[in-house]
């Protein structure tokens, strides 16, 4: 199973953007150590967030970061730029 994840990061960095991209968790400003407490506090209230958290994580890393998935991509990639050296 996945994992959900609950960080202090800035916003717009990779971190944050992966997480929320991926609906796997929740991303607070960094240093703001009142609103880790608050979201600590609600995840531990709703069990139920924090597994539908690990299923996405778990879903996105099985659609996107697999390392089948990831070679594919890489194939697909080296043939397109391939086909375009052999034609140009």
């Amino acid at each position: 199973a996945g994992r959900g994840v609950l960080t202090l990061a800035d916003d717009g960095c990779d971190t944050a953007l992966l997480i929320g991209d991926a609906e796997c968790g929740c991303v607070l400003k960094s240093g703001n150590v009142d609103a880790l407490i608050k979201e600590v506090l609600t995840l531990y209230s709703n069990p139920s967030m924090v597994r539908e958290w690990g299923r996405n994580a778990r879903h996105y890393i099985e659609k996107y970061l697999d390392k089948n998935v990831m070679t594919g991509n890489g194939v697909d990639i080296l043939e397109r730029i391939s086909m375009k050296t052999e034609k140009g």
